[in-house]
């Protein structure tokens, strides 16, 4: 496993094979713990609300508004944002398994809904409905959109050009110009075996996960190792990692708040279930909820052409 360090980044070339990029937004003061606080805020209220009216216990639109929230330590930019691109893929049953496409993924729900988790439904409705727009609580976050529009934006845009060596695309990204886009939505998983089926995303150049809420007993993301195919395509040869550190395996990457990480949108990841309650605690609230911000980074301009190849590094 290759590493380097810069600006606060951390890359490590995984496998040989996969680059991805972690930063923690509050060490390097660009966030504080008021910002996380919100956005978990922001969406366990969002979730809730949600959950509450799917199952028939809530009237619409009866949700609070959000309270007023800190201000982040950077200058805002505003940027065009363009939801429905995005082809989220869940669930796979591992690393080298068949993965389930979005239309799959309906029939999955219509099937056997309890395949699916309370999350699952409130990404697929993030999904329907503009993703960070979707609800009410997220989309007046003023800490959700500055976590879009600038931050991701920034590291993002750092991770295209110095580690995957595409500047006319980190360039499109920090212009605003629509021709790409971050997609961005929530997460939320309580309790003991709360948990994120294997999934990848097609469509997309980038994904990543940016931690607001991590209470004690929350799972961690992993990062499957990948096959031939995934790393040369269909017609690749057999791939032998030939890391020094023998990291010929799945790679665990526990959460932290405040942790942000890239990866490239072929890894196979999910979430397992959690072991032990989390929180700890018997009334649900944002301190008691794993909540990470979920994203992708798609463009049209990939149409015709494989964009999972802007991080697959030869």
């Amino acid at each position: 496993m290759a590493a380097s360090s810069s600006s606060g980044y951390l890359v490590r070339n995984l496998w040989n094979a996969a680059p991805v990029l972690t930063t923690n937004l509050l060490e390097t003061g660009l966030v504080d713990t008021a910002f996380n606080a919100s956005l978990a805020k922001a969406a366990v209220t969002a979730f809730d609300d949600y959950r509450s009216i799917r199952l028939g216990t809530s009237v619409p639109g009866s949700s609070p508004k959000s309270a007023d929230e800190p201000k982040a330590r950077t200058r805002r930019r505003r940027r065009a944002s363009s939801p429905g691109r995005t082809r989220a893929e869940l669930p796979a049953p591992g690393p080298s398994g068949p993965r389930r496409s979005a239309t799959e993924e309906h029939s999955i729900s219509r099937c056997n809904p309890s395949a699916l988790t309370d999350n699952d439904f409130f990404f697929q409705h993030q999904k329907n409905r503009g993703y960070r727009l979707a609800t009410r609580a997220i989309a007046g976050s003023d800490c959700a959109r500055r976590l879009q529009e600038d931050y991701l934006v920034q590291i993002v845009s750092y991770y295209l050009e110095n580690v995957c060596g595409a500047k006319p695309l980190a360039d499109l990204l920090a212009l605003g110009t629509g021709e790409l886009s971050i997609d961005m939505w929530a997460a939320v998983q309580r309790g003991k075996g709360a948990y994120h089926a294997d999934h990848v995303h097609e469509g997309a150049l980038v994904s990543g996960v940016y931690y607001a809420s991590v209470p004690p007993g929350s799972a961690p993301l992993v990062l499957r190792r990948p096959g031939a195919d995934d790393i040369h395509g269909t017609n690749g040869e057999d791939f032998r990692p030939a890391s020094s550190h023998g990291e010929d395996s799945d790679v665990i990457l526990p959460p932290t708040e405040g942790n942000l990480v890239l990866f490239p949108p072929w890894v196979v990841h999910g979430v397992p279930a959690a072991e032990e309650e989390i929180g700890g605690r018997n009334a649900p609230s944002e301190s008691d909820s794993r909540v990470s911000f979920a994203f992708n980074v798609t463009g049209a301009f990939v149409l015709g052409h494989d964009p999972w190849n802007v991080t697959r590094l030869e």
